[in-house]
């Protein structure tokens, strides 16, 4: 997809303005002037859906038990069967997402080449050192962005290897109001404390190669997202930046993604 000036302008206007729908119902109409029915159809039906303007009373009306067994199930329990105006809404929209996502990333160059997919998984040790499986592109891409979420018809959050972060990131950032980066193959190291009997967990910035035999290589950091780090508690040597619970330091990491991918 050839980025125009006019569509760069319209996008530019959703990143900036993430939680307004009306620069996305602008571009929606620009995209159907410019015969992009799909897409354009796609994101008046996610704004409508969030503006929750039609709201399913079935679902409103689901007991405990109900809502456990849909928890459970993971199914969009009523959606599937339930006639009102917000669930038919909702799966003309899944509809839509489904059969078109990979096209609208492949249009925007958002997707990388199956063959460097390929090379991804042997380095993420996804894939045996020798093996090179058939399967589709589309079986790749979802094996690698198994965390797609989309809001307003736009990515609102996706899970990728931090090697496909750095190669999409900055393109995705550009054309989506992405909040979060999520890298699959990168978890702090749980280190036990000397001064207290719980633990830390602690980021390694790659430069840094003594690292402790109890952590592994999926806690080293490039130095670019390193240095990006905010909070914690950075070493005396400055080799790792070390929090009291996972979560912090997860949500550190997901900031220093979207950070770098907006510079």
């Amino acid at each position: 997809m050839h980025i125009t000036n006019e569509r760069s302008a319209l996008l530019q206007a959703i990143i900036r303005n993430p939680n307004d729908d009306l620069p996305r119902l602008v571009y929606a109409d620009w995209l159907e002037e410019s015969s992009e029915y799909k897409r354009a159809e796609f994101i008046r039906l996610q704004c409508e859906i969030s503006n929750g303007n039609s709201t399913c009373l079935k679902k409103q009306a689901l007991t405990k038990k109900e809502r456990r067994c849909k928890k459970k199930v993971k199914r969009p329990f009523p959606r599937l069967y339930c006639r009102c105006r917000s669930c038919r809404l909702a799966r003309r929209a899944d509809d839509l997402n489904a059969n078109n996502r990979w096209k609208w990333m492949e249009d925007e160059g958002i997707t990388l080449p199956l063959e460097r997919w390929n090379e991804i998984a042997r380095g993420s040790a996804m894939l045996e050192e020798n093996s090179m499986p058939q399967v589709a592109q589309s079986l790749m891409q979802i094996k690698f962005f198994g965390g797609l979420k989309w809001r307003r018809g736009f990515l609102h959050s996706i899970t990728l290897p931090i090697e496909a972060f750095f190669e999409l990131g900055k393109n995705i950032a550009r054309l989506h109001p992405i909040k979060y980066f999520l890298l699959t193959n990168c978890k702090p190291c749980r280190l036990p404390r000397h001064d207290a009997p719980n633990y830390e967990y602690r980021w390694y910035e790659e430069s840094d190669d003594s690292l402790p035999i109890l952590a592994s290589r999926s806690c080293v950091l490039p130095a670019p997202l390193f240095g990006l780090l905010k909070n914690g508690s950075l070493s005396g040597d400055r080799t790792y930046r070390w929090f009291a619970k996972r979560p912090d330091a997860t949500n550190d990491l997901i900031e220093a993604c979207r950070i770098w991918a907006n510079e």
